[in-house]
């Protein structure tokens, strides 16, 4: 990762792993990285206990702890041991494992926007809303959205009452113009008449922007088809209600 440094490790310092430390690795490598801040909202009752548990898998070998900045937090991502964990315990979870490659800096709030959203709809699941749910980010299936001129930041299958669906999902920093976010979402619209995905997930940082992403959904023609939300929805909204605006029914 350019301009970002390693932290040391502390040899030796072997732990025994929790049902926790497992989940959280689990969710650590299909996320490839992610930020201590996002670990301790879904693992633990404080920021200072994340950040001593992941101390600890750290100094254990578990994890990779990769600081950013200053000012940026802490990006944890599984160590080769860690995965080789992963294979012995949860070999359905190590073989969807993506190789971990560097990424600019610039990229790396973008990247915890994607985060978010699998998280978000792991919370939906958590709270009964779900049957089932697999996110891959790149999406599995590329060729097929690049012929619409796409390559969804992820993509979620999910399924509901017996029913599976396929949720195209794109993280809006709003670093692009409005121009270029409704041509984008014009593709987006030909791609889901085509019956590539049902649905597409907008996550935006805050929730003045959800205003504005709404405004051009609606430019684009794909507002039947979208659900824009932002990080504090994905976080803390009614999983119920938004599980609702998930997969209401699609006008004809």
């Amino acid at each position: 990762m350019t301009k970002a440094a390693r932290t040391t490790r502390r040899p030796d310092k072997a732990i025994a792993l929790t049902p926790r430390d497992h989940d959280l690795m689990t969710v650590v490598g299909l996320s490839r990285f992610i930020s201590v801040e996002q670990l301790a909202h879904v693992f633990f009752p404080s920021a200072d206990r994340c950040r001593t548990r992941v101390r600890q898998l750290f100094d254990a070998g578990v994890v990779d702890v990769t600081l950013v900045s200053s000012t940026a937090p802490s990006l944890v991502s599984l160590s080769r041991l860690g995965r080789a964990i992963l294979r012995d315990t949860r070999p359905e979870v190590a073989a969807r494992l993506t190789p971990i490659r560097a990424f600019a800096l610039h990229a790396v709030p973008h990247h915890l926007l994607i985060v978010e959203m699998r998280l978000g709809l792991a919370r939906i699941m958590r709270d009964g809303h779900l049957d089932a749910l697999r996110v891959d980010a790149p999406a599995e299936d590329a060729a097929s959205w690049r012929r619409f001129g796409l390559v969804p930041d992820a993509t979620a299958l999910v399924e509901r009452f017996g029913t599976r669906h396929l949720i195209a999902l794109e993280a809006d920093r709003g670093t692009e113009q409005d121009e270029v976010v409704v041509a984008k979402l014009a593709r987006y619209e030909r791609a889901l008449a085509a019956g590539t995905a049902d649905r597409i997930v907008v996550a935006v940082e805050a929730d003045l922007e959800v205003a504005r992403i709404e405004r051009l959904v609606r430019r684009a023609g794909v507002d039947r088809m979208s659900v824009v939300v932002s990080r504090a929805g994905l976080r803390s909204g009614d999983s119920a209600a938004l599980a609702a605006r998930l997969w209401r029914t699609r006008a004809p």
